[in-house]
C-alpha cells in the first residue's frame, strides 16, 4: 500500500466508525422500544422533547469531537512539514470545514428544543428556572453517551495506525501525526466529559440504558399522568417512572407496574390531567 492508501485506510476507518455510531442511533429510533416511546410522547410531553433532544445532542457532540480531532490533526501534520504530512493536513482541514458546516446546523437544534419546551410549560410549571436547569443538565449528560464511544473509536484508530507504522516505515511520519492527534483528542474528550457532566450523576462506565434512565429521572414530571393500555385491554394509569426495561407506571395507590414494550397497545392522558390530549393514540 502507498502512504496515501494507508492515510485513506486510517481516516476512512475513523470516519466510518463515527458514521456507524450515528446510523446505529438513528436505527434505534425506529426500534419497537422507541416506537412505543414515541407513542407515549403524544401524551407525555417531556418524553417527546427528550427523544428529540437525545438524538440531536448525540449528533452535535459527535460532530464536535470529530471536528476537534481533524483540527488537531491538521495543525500537527502541517507543523511536521513532510510531503505526506502536508497532504494529510490539507485532507484533515477540508474534513474539518465540512464537519463545522454540519455542526453549525445541528448545534442550534438542542437549544431550540429546550426553548420550545420552556415556552410550552410556562403556564403549567411554577419553577421555570429549575425546569431549564434540569433540561440543560440532561442535554449535557447526553455527552457521556458520545464520549465513551468516541474514545473507543480513537483507540481503534490508534491501533490501526501502529499496525501501519510497523508494516511500512514510510508511514512513520504520518503515523506520528495521527498518534499525537489521537492522544490530544483523548485528553480533550476527557476534559470535555468532565466539564459537561460536572454535578450530573452519570459515568463513562455506566451502560447506555443506565445513563438514559438517570437522564430521564432529571426531566420526568410527576405532574403528568399517563394511562397505558396493554394488548388485553388492561389500563394502567399513574406517573411514568422510567422507560428503560419497559414502561413503568406508579399507580395512584403506589403500586408499580412494568408493562413490556411488546404488550403496549395504546396510551392516553389521565382524566382531568394537565396534559394537552386525552385521545388514545394507537400503536403505529
Amino acid at each position: 500500500m502507498t502512504v496515501i492508501d494507508e492515510i485513506s485506510a486510517v481516516l476512512g476507518t475513523f470516519l466510518a466508525s463515527v458514521l456507524v455510531y450515528l446510523i446505529t442511533n438513528w436505527i434505534q429510533q425506529k426500534s419497537r422500544k422507541n416506537n412505543v416511546i414515541n407513542l407515549l410522547s403524544y401524551v407525555y410531553r417531556p418524553l417527546y422533547y427528550f427523544i428529540n433532544l437525545k438524538y440531536d445532542s448525540i449528533v452535535t457532540y459527535m460532530l464536535l469531537l470529530t471536528s476537534i480531532f481533524f483540527a488537531v490533526l491538521s495543525l500537527i501534520s502541517h507543523f511536521l512539514g513532510t510531503v505526506s504530512n502536508i497532504i494529510l493536513s490539507i485532507i484533515s482541514y477540508v474534513i474539518f470545514l465540512i464537519l463545522i458546516l454540519i455542526l453549525i446546523e445541528y448545534s442550534s437544534r438542542s437549544k431550540k428544543i429546550i426553548s420550545i419546551l420552556v415556552k410550552e410549560s410556562q403556564y403549567n410549571v411554577p419553577d421555570m428556572d429549575g425546569l431549564r436547569i434540569r433540561w440543560n443538565n440532561a442535554f449535557k449528560g447526553i455527552s457521556s453517551l458520545v464520549v465513551k464511544y468516541f474514545l473507543l473509536i480513537l483507540a481503534l484508530t490508534f491501533m490501526l495506525t501502529i499496525i501501519f507504522m510497523v508494516i511500512d516505515k514510510d508511514f512513520e511520519q504520518v503515523g506520528i501525526s495521527i498518534l499525537f492527534a489521537d492522544l490530544f483528542s483523548i485528553l480533550i474528550s476527557l476534559v470535555f466529559y468532565k466539564f459537561f457532566t460536572r454535578g450530573i450523576n452519570v459515568s463513562l462506565f455506566d451502560r447506555d440504558i443506565e445513563i438514559e434512565l438517570k437522564l430521564f429521572d432529571l426531566i420526568k414530571d410527576p405532574a403528568y399522568c399517563v394511562c397505558v393500555i396493554d394488548n388485553s385491554g388492561n389500563e394502567y394509569c399513574g406517573n411514568l417512572e422510567n422507560i428503560s426495561y419497559g414502561i413503568v407506571i406508579k399507580q395512584n395507590d403506589g403500586t408499580i407496574v412494568n408493562i413490556p414494550y411488546e404488550l403496549v397497545s395504546k396510551a392516553k392522558s389521565c382524566p382531568k390531567s394537565r396534559n394537552t390530549s386525552s385521545i388514545p393514540q394507537p400503536y403505529q
